[in-house]
């Protein structure tokens, strides 16, 4: 997905600043009116930056507050509990325009063509995109999240996804913008010590930084990591991704490597499954993106005497989350949401033995891998929803006699749910793609009471080619 970092002989890093973004820049404490002020005229200036600040602030988009982003249980999609607290930072908040500004700015360093965040032809419909991969040519945005909550609709701005134009399932990038630069800014700095060069992330945020809330040079000299640290990062591109998931965040390519790791180079049965349950216990997923469960029925697949247990797994990967976070995969289209898959490839080419082999990719996770596992290959997705949710068993039906009716607005959000996944079965006639649904999908969302969303999905707006 990102753009290779040309280096050169010219312009020598010096690591005296390195890690400044993650310790400096990324930490917004802003004491006065006057800072406030700045950042914001200073952003509004930025052309490539505003119409993203607009989008925002026209819908009254907001990341999670920092009491709820921890700790989120909102359902992918859509929800509408029931909750005396919104969750929700105030629309037009200064962190939230700073930190979706230095996402554009780094995106745009690493070379995506950025792209009008209305798009909306061939676009995954909750999805804000905000630029083109130069590499692969799948968009890249945020995953929206609305909700109505104590009579008021929100819509969060969720986790980074990837998407190709009408593709079926999206792919988990990073959990939020914050974690995305910060890979950005390490693997950059890695390669940086590894190779020399320019270091245009960096560079991107530091101009922003030291133009709009003050940071001056010397804010720069309190690195977090030392030359060696980085030497030892920049020999191994297993400590890389082992630092990566200690120290950053959860991302399915660095897991799914690990994996792989296990499988393929140790020949190690048990730390891989192992490997699978970490991966789907991380908060970031746990019954939130369907991808880590997959990935456990393909493994468990793999084994002697475990195809009842690769058959349950599909199961529960098919129910635990929409079926459109069944996308992406390490390896498989080549990205899957490193910030340079081929940089991290390559940097520990220094290494010897296994620790540094290259490892191979996970294929058979996908959704249709899934409807194989289970025997649902021939079934239409209304058919299949109905088996997986267990609709006219005994058990539903005596469930059905202990629950309230649910209220219309209820209705109208699973039928939300239900639309989005009929689009990503795949054979269902009348879902053929993302466009097709736009209309009843926000008519659903409309008379879920989210009448804001119901704008943003609504078919117009630009084409994404």
């Amino acid at each position: 997905m990102f753009a290779t970092i040309s280096t050169t002989s010219r312009g020598r890093t010096s690591f005296r600043n390195l890690f400044v973004a993650r310790t400096s820049l990324l930490s917004f404490s802003f004491s006065s009116t006057t800072k406030r002020t700045t950042v914001l005229e200073t952003e509004e200036k930025d052309e490539k930056v505003f119409p993203y600040l607009r989008f925002v602030r026209e819908n009254g988009l907001a990341f999670p507050s920092s009491s709820s982003s921890s700790s989120s249980s909102s359902k992918v999609g859509g929800d509408n509990g029931v909750s005396g607290d919104d969750g929700i930072s105030d629309g037009g908040n200064t962190n939230d325009d700073v930190l979706i500004s230095r996402l554009v700015k780094t995106l745009d360093a690493l070379k995506y063509a950025l792209i009008s965040p209305e798009t909306k032809v061939g676009m995954f419909p909750l999805m804000m995109p905000i630029g083109i991969s130069p590499d692969d040519g799948n968009a890249i945005g945020f995953l929206l999240e609305p909700s109505f909550l104590a009579a008021k609709e929100n819509i969060h701005i969720g986790a980074i996804v990837k998407a190709r134009a009408n593709q079926r399932q999206i792919e988990f990038v990073a959990k939020d913008a914050t974690t995305f630069i910060r890979r950005a800014l390490l693997e950059e700095e890695v390669n940086a010590l590894k190779r020399g060069g320019l270091m245009p992330v960096r560079d991107s945020i530091l101009r922003s930084s030291s133009s709009s809330s003050g940071l001056s040079s010397s804010n720069a000299e309190h690195a977090e990591h030392d030359r060696e640290t980085l030497a030892r990062l920049a020999a191994s591109k297993h400590m890389l991704n082992a630092y990566t998931t200690q120290n950053i965040g959860s991302f399915p390519d660095v897991i799914e490597s690990l994996i792989s790791r296990h499988e393929f180079v140790k020949k190690d049965e048990t730390s891989a499954l192992v490997a699978c349950e970490f991966y789907i216990n991380r908060e970031e997923f746990t019954n939130k993106w369907a991808r880590p469960y997959a990935i456990n029925a393909r493994t468990l697949r793999r084994y002697e005497n475990r195809e009842s247990e690769a058959r349950d797994a599909a199961r529960i990967a098919l129910s635990v989350a929409p079926w459109f976070t069944l996308g992406g995969g390490y390896g498989e289209s080549g990205v899957s949401g490193s910030t340079t898959s081929r940089n991290s490839s390559s940097i520990g080419n220094g290494g010897s033995g296994d620790e540094d082999a290259i490892l191979p990719p996970l294929t058979g996770a996908t959704l249709e891998d899934m409807k194989n596992l289970v025997n649902m290959e021939n079934m239409d997705a209304k058919s299949a929803k109905n088996m997986l949710e267990g609709v006219g068993t005994e058990i539903a039906k005596e469930h059905e006699k202990n629950v309230p009716e649910m209220s219309e607005e209820a209705k109208a959000l699973k039928r939300c749910f239900d639309v989005l996944d009929y689009a990503s079965w795949g054979n269902e006639e009348g879902y053929e793609s993302w466009d097709n649904i736009r209309e009843e999908l926000s008519e659903s969302y409309e008379k879920a009471g989210m009448k804001r969303f119901a704008e943003i999905v609504k078919p117009s707006g630009g084409v994404m080619n």
